[in-house]
């Protein structure tokens, strides 16, 4: 039985006018997911996903990371803390302070304390 599902494409050319598919080059960005709050001026970016080309692309060849960003107390601009690259795995950026409890590998995965 074939499966039925509500998708959502963000796609990038290089290309300036439409129809046009000119391939996209290593480390350009492919699309983003924002999320947002108003802080009584202005909507202000909380976090966000976005995808990138993360490698050379070729013919029914597209390597690609995903990058989640969150932004600190404080602060208006997301910092990148975690990446899934193309060649697979998880990459976890972090600043630990005395008594925090590092993440471990535990088997084929991460082990978040």
């Amino acid at each position: 039985m074939p499966q039925c599902f509500s998708s959502v494409y963000l796609g990038r050319s290089r290309g300036t006018s439409n129809n046009s598919y000119t391939v996209v080059d290593a480390n350009d960005g492919l699309g983003k997911l924002s999320f947002q709050g108003a802080d009584g001026t202005d909507f202000v970016e909380a976090a966000s996903i976005t995808g990138f080309v993360d490698g050379t692309p070729g013919a029914n060849d597209m390597p690609g990371r995903l990058v989640f960003s969150t932004t600190a107390d404080g602060s208006a601009t997301p910092t990148e803390r975690m990446r899934i690259p193309a060649a697979g795995g998880v990459q976890c950026k972090t600043t630990l302070s005395v008594g925090d409890a590092a993440p471990s590998t535990s088997g084929a995965g991460i082990t978040f304390p």
